[in-house]
């Protein structure tokens, strides 16, 4: 569960280095992904690890 929590930081944290580099969220869909990586993190003991796996692999 923790390998999971680590990958989703790090995908939000490439996402947040790709709108400094484009100037904002407007560019492609990352204020959609955004969005989800914010409900995830909330709501991430709410999943189980395998609907976890499922949710991070959708990025």
């Amino acid at each position: 569960m923790e390998d999971l929590r680590k990958r989703l930081l790090k995908v939000e944290e490439r996402t947040s280095y790709l709108s400094q580099i484009k100037d904002g969220v407007e560019w492609g869909n990352l204020s959609g992904l955004r969005e989800k990586f914010v409900t995830l993190r909330d709501k991430f003991y709410e999943y189980t690890e395998d609907q976890l796996a499922e949710e991070i692999r959708a990025f």
